[in-house]
């Protein structure tokens, strides 16, 4: 029986998000076994089974972690790492609307979900049969859930495909394991998840998937399960800026201004030839195959080279998709430099970045007018200095 909580529409929306996401020419690499995904997909794993699967099966409780505490006391933000920050109230099961995307749409619903605590303690171990690969694999069993101290944690990973037919759940990680043909079928009362991090333009197709998909995990906030590449979460709403003793500006005077490390000089947004034009207007140091510069270490050009000595960074996605915001963002803002984003509007990076953290292209007619601006907060130390009086405000959280 369908869930009071899922839309009418719940098909067609998972239809049209994965004919987004089958567009593209290869698979990602990147992981998405972090805090998020697992928690997340705890949480739904949970209400799945409790509100629309009943599945008969039963797997016996293992003693490799404590049971979920279901109580209403305050619980601490679990997944973030300042110790100080504020203890809130848990998701209690009546409020699961708050966890779904058609209840909260311009929400990434990630804090209520991984907030979530069921009210009555479960009675079984839900079993999740991931193909993820590698080293990229997040543990096995019941254990990564509890060490990442999961409020929901009364699930177990196993990557052994024999197991498929037990699985309550199936999260197809960048892949289709060679099992699945176009007439598989999914039974019942078993959920399948497609999780992808790239965008469509650099995804594998997966047309043997078509039809039998329930959820998605990606960086877009449609998704099911929203795992982008990184999220701000601040320590107090009302508190964005704050004084900075450091002068950003300052400490880099009269050294160099503008970098970039890049590799794939190929995309449809065109941002090499952006980046060309804005260098004849500006000093763009270009390192990596794209470019006349070499990292100086080993091929790697590292945050210490940018914390250094650059005062921007090119934070230039490969798509402008809706949402996409990789660890290009993250990279600039944690070296202390001020990122120069291309990629979605700048409306989906202030969902995500911290508060005045950087600077869109899409604010400027041309890229004169960008360099423009550059130099003038490279002239102006205390202007320029604006950009960083987020931080101390929160801290980002990944997801991969």
């Amino acid at each position: 029986m369908r869930s009071k909580f899922l839309p009418e529409s719940f098909p067609k929306q998972l239809e049209l998000i994965l004919r987004i996401f089958t567009s593209g020419r290869r698979s990602c690499r990147r992981g998405l076994a972090g805090i998020f995904t697992l928690g997340a997909l705890a949480t739904y794993i949970m209400i799945s089974v409790t509100l629309r699967l009943n599945p008969q099966r039963t797997l016996p409780f293992e003693e490799d972690g404590p049971d979920t505490d279901a109580d209403d006391a305050p619980v601490q933000r679990w997944y973030l790492t300042n110790a100080s920050m504020q203890h809130v109230s848990p998701v209690q099961q009546d409020e699961v609307w708050h966890l779904w995307p058609k209840m909260q749409p311009n929400s990434d619903r990630i804090e209520n979900q991984l907030l979530y605590r069921p009210k009555k303690k479960p009675t079984r171990i839900k079993l999740i049969l991931s193909t993820e690969r590698g080293l990229e694999r997040p543990g096995h069993g019941r254990s990564c859930f509890v060490k990442k101290k999961c409020l929901v944690n009364h699930c177990k990973i196993t990557y052994d495909w024999t197991k498929s037919a037990e699985a309550d759940a199936i999260l197809f990680k960048n892949n289709a394991p060679s099992e699945i043909h176009y007439g598989s079928t999914r039974p019942p009362d078993q959920v399948w998840i497609l999780s992808l991090l790239e965008s469509p333009h650099h995804t594998s197709e997966f047309s043997r998937l078509y039809g039998r998909i329930n959820w998605t995990a990606t960086y877009r906030l449609d998704s099911e399960l929203v795992t982008p590449y990184g999220k701000w979460v601040v320590y107090d709403p009302k508190v964005l800026a704050k004084p900075q003793a450091l002068d950003y500006g300052g400490r880099k005077a009269g050294k160099k201004k503008v970098a970039w490390f890049v590799s794939n000089c190929q995309t449809a947004n065109k941002r090499l030839e952006y980046a060309r034009e804005l260098a004849e207007y500006i000093e763009v140091d270009i390192y990596g195959s794209c470019g006349s510069l070499k990292c100086p270490k080993k091929g790697k050009c590292g945050g210490k080279l940018l914390r250094e000595e650059y005062k921007f960074y090119l934070s230039f996605e490969n798509s402008n998709c809706k949402d996409y915001i990789t660890e290009k963002l993250w990279f600039a803002l944690e070296n202390d430099a001020l990122p120069v984003v291309m990629g979605p509007l700048r409306t989906d990076y202030e969902f995500v970045a911290p508060h005045k953290s950087f600077i869109h292209v899409q604010d400027f007619a041309s890229p004169k007018d960008l360099a423009d601006y550059l130099l003038r907060l490279d002239a102006n130390d205390t202007e320029y200095n604006q950009y960083f009086q987020w931080k101390g405000t929160g801290c980002s959280t990944p997801t991969t």
